[in-house]
């Protein structure tokens, strides 16, 4: 039986998170994190070269099992990538009795890490429920090809757009629509930025008489 989740965007900047191991995938997880700005603990006895180059906070030590309580006490989101399963069955079983969301290197728990980009405010993110990652990033690397530059100035234009909308006209119904119609124009996009602009205004006008 598939196992369901919930896709989610999450805001971790100034979180505190806490990576138990200091292998290679601790070092991507750590740099995910680090690019989210959060703030990143690994604790390890252990460390690949690129870890102990990074902008995080180094614990260099041993983990046994009765210093996981306090270990985690002070952390937002913890993340279990050793390579020894019963150590990272007792950092899960810890953080979500302290009702930490925690994430395993080795099988789903609370959330997945997923394949992901982000091409200037487009971000895109492919999971196979942890049945392939090398999969994933295929797949990502697939769909990062398709993004367009008209795609991106249509984002900029619909952001400008939604701005506009919300000083002049009221009901979110209506501005829904008028985005909607705006956005199955893409010649728009095909224009000078201020010359999109432009008609984006005259548009909107429009609705409004």
């Amino acid at each position: 039986m598939v196992q369901k989740m919930l896709p989610i965007i999450l805001n971790v900047k100034d979180k505190k998170i806490l990576i138990f191991g200091g292998g290679e995938v601790s070092e991507r997880r750590a740099r995910k994190f680090l690019d989210a700005k959060a703030k990143v603990t690994i604790i390890s006895k252990d460390f690949t070269p690129q870890l102990k180059k990074m902008n995080v906070n180094i614990i260099e030590k041993e983990v046994k099992k009765s210093e996981i309580p306090k270990l985690i006490k002070n952390y937002d989101i913890i993340l279990a990538c050793t390579s020894h399963e019963e150590l990272n069955n007792s950092i899960e079983e810890e953080a979500r009795k302290q009702g930490k969301l925690v994430n395993r290197a080795d099988k789903i728990s609370d959330f997945i890490i997923p394949a992901s980009f982000e091409v200037e405010g487009v971000v895109i993110a492919v999971s196979t429920l942890g049945k392939s990652p090398a999969l994933a990033k295929l797949i990502k690397r697939r769909i990062a090809k398709l993004i367009t530059k008209e795609d991106v100035k249509m984002l900029k234009l619909q952001e400008y757009a939604r701005e506009l909308l919300k000083n002049k006209i009221p009901e979110q119904r209506k501005r829904k629509e008028i985005l909607k119609s705006l956005l199955s124009d893409y010649d728009i996009a095909n224009k000078d930025i201020e010359e999109a602009k432009k008609i984006i205004r005259r548009k909107i006008e429009c609705f409004r008489e």
